[in-house]
């Protein structure tokens, strides 16, 4: 553990880079010898960032280097592969609004898992036997996801939305 002067240097050279040079912010992550350690790496550097209040030029430094990195060439490819950005904005997503989307989704993955269990959304023809089966799941993943949706989307739930969510969406590009 550092002293609190030790501390307090790091989270000055670290604002530096973000302010000054944020290109030298990845080589924080490919100094490690595997992916593994990433998550653990974006979640120091962000509790670092929270206490500077550069928590949000930080995340938008990265979104931005994926979207420069694929958007032209492979568009589809964007946030879906296990990248910096990906650790960083999960670490995020998850300091800021664990707690609002377990109060506002746990009810329905609980229904789903627990009460449901029995019910079938499979609807890849190769995992399930018969087309009329199919066809019943089809109806039961859209009802569900209608469900879904609604309670997401509803003004109540986008009013109890945590700051740090509704901030992170002006992040984006």
């Amino acid at each position: 553990m550092y002293s609190p002067r030790e501390s307090d240097l790091l989270q000055e050279i670290f604002h530096f880079f973000i302010s000054n040079c944020p290109s030298v912010l990845p080589e924080f992550f490919n100094l490690c010898e595997n992916k593994d350690q990433w998550e653990d790496i974006a979640d120091s550097l962000l509790t670092m960032t929270f206490a500077r209040s550069t928590t949000l030029p930080f995340v938008r430094y990265f979104i931005q280097a994926e979207f420069e990195q694929h958007a032209a060439s492979e568009p589809g490819s964007l946030f879906r592969e296990n990248s910096i950005a990906t650790k960083i904005i999960k670490s995020y997503l998850r300091k800021v609004g664990s707690k609002y989307l377990n109060d506002m989704l746990g009810p329905i993955l609980h229904e789903i898992c627990i009460t449901e269990r029995k019910l079938s959304y499979e609807v890849d023809p190769s995992k399930v036997e018969n087309s009329e089966e199919i066809e019943t799941n089809k109806g039961l993943l859209t009802a569900k996801i209608d469900t879904f949706l609604s309670k997401l989307t509803s003004t109540s739930n986008v009013d109890k939305m945590p700051p740090g969510i509704k901030t992170f969406e002006t992040t984006l590009p």
